[in-house]
């Protein structure tokens, strides 16, 4: 069963020290706002326009290599950390149907049901897409990729990875089954541990429902995406799609979630630490790309309102259950991940932010991330949207 510690904070509260000891590491243009990192590499995916596909990526050292991962139809889900002999070890899913979205091309003349589909690449994949999903890793220093064939069941898609000291969580779905099991992969017995996880679809107005459908008939998901490992913790978001009547169209809303972890097993509920919350035209807060670091919980808090955008890093002690948060000091933070000790982090300042603007019609509260007229940017770095840096911060002052 799982516990809610959402912290309900208003946008203009946060008043935590700002950043510390930052520099900037290098532009990343086109890549999906998600990072990974350990022993000095951060990993990431990078959309290649021409091929229209991803790459799997890594910045070491002051230099980004393409690393020797064959590219795919959608960003990657991967994670880095130490391998059973502490070596910086990224791992990923392979699958034998990529989640890549399926869109209307809408032709004149044409009625919409007959419209043709293309595939349109995505930076946050909807995971029940996916299927024939394994595990693969690789050795960042000196390796080539290979199947974890001890984690594979047979009619499994197994997905979203994370990594630490050898030990490999994921997430796993069967056939005719719209909500995923999370497992530890324990390496030292090779056996399998279930975790915790999130909610089933929900329909408001049918609580007596056994099965959630869509508008179109077919059943609703939940997946998992961006999941973090540590020796004490599990952190992760959950995606769980909600059907409203009346509406016309199904929404997926994340969630910020975490499972104490001891001895490779969980050691106490999951616990929720965020919901995306909504209000009025523009007002939002959301959570996303949670690390886990420790014990605790390290993820970005993004929110606003129709002319300003704040970002916070966040962190939670689920053993305390408090949190600590600081600021960047320009342009929104939208990814993080943290290297003992180092948080490297993705710095989006949108295209609408970087143009001459009258800021004597705006009415900004002193910390926001981007203020103007339309501070909206894409879940992509798209050179068109905005401008994306890989940031490293030395102390956060959390």
């Amino acid at each position: 069963m799982a516990t809610a510690v959402v912290m309900c904070a208003a946008l203009a509260s946060a008043n935590g020290a700002a950043a510390a000891g930052t520099v900037a590491l290098a532009p990343l243009p086109n890549v999906a706002q998600n990072l990974t990192a350990y022993g000095g590499y951060v990993v990431f995916s990078e959309y290649q326009p021409t091929e229209r596909d991803w790459r799997l990526m890594a910045w070491h050292r002051g230099t980004i290599t393409a690393l020797p991962v064959p590219a795919r139809r959608t960003s990657f889900d991967a994670n880095a950390g130490p391998g059973a002999n502490g070596t910086p070890t990224v791992v990923y899913s392979v699958c034998a149907r990529d989640p890549v979205r399926l869109v209307a091309q809408v032709t004149p003349g044409l009625p919409n049901p007959h419209a043709p589909r293309h595939e349109e690449p995505e930076a946050r994949p909807d995971w029940t897409r996916a299927g024939g999903c394994r595990i693969w890793e690789l050795s960042l220093v000196h390796g080539s990729p290979a199947p974890v064939n001890a984690i594979h069941a047979r009619g499994a898609s197994d997905y979203m990875p994370a990594i630490w000291n050898g030990e490999i969580a994921f997430a796993r779905t069967v056939a005719r089954a719209h909500v995923p099991r999370i497992y530890l992969w324990r390496h030292a017995d090779r056996r399998l541990v279930s975790l915790g996880g999130g909610p089933a679809p929900s329909c408001p107005g049918h609580p007596g429902k056994r099965r959630c459908l869509s508008e179109e008939g077919g059943p609703l998901s939940a997946w998992v995406t961006r999941m973090s490992l540590s020796d004490g913790a599990l952190a992760y978001e959950w995606f769980s799609e909600t059907a409203e009547p009346g509406f016309g169209k199904e929404e997926s809303t994340p969630a910020i979630r975490v499972d104490p972890l001891r001895h490779g097993r969980q050691s106490g509920p999951s616990q929720v630490l965020e919901l995306h919350w909504a209000s009025g035209t523009c007002g939002f807060v959301s959570g996303s790309s949670p690390d886990a670091v420790g014990s605790n919980v390290l993820y970005m808090r993004i929110g606003g309102g129709c002319d300003q955008i704040f970002s916070w890093f966040t962190s939670y002690s689920p053993s305390t259950r408090k949190w600590r948060i600081s600021q960047p000091s320009a342009g929104a933070a939208v990814a993080l991940a943290q290297d003992r000790g180092t948080t490297y982090w993705i710095r989006d300042l949108p295209a609408s932010q970087r143009a001459p603007l009258p800021f004597e019609d705006i009415d900004c509260s002193p910390g926001a991330s981007v203020c103007s007229p339309n501070p909206e940017f894409a879940d992509t770095c798209n050179p068109t949207d905005g401008t994306c840096t890989l940031m490293q911060t030395s102390d956060l002052s959390l």
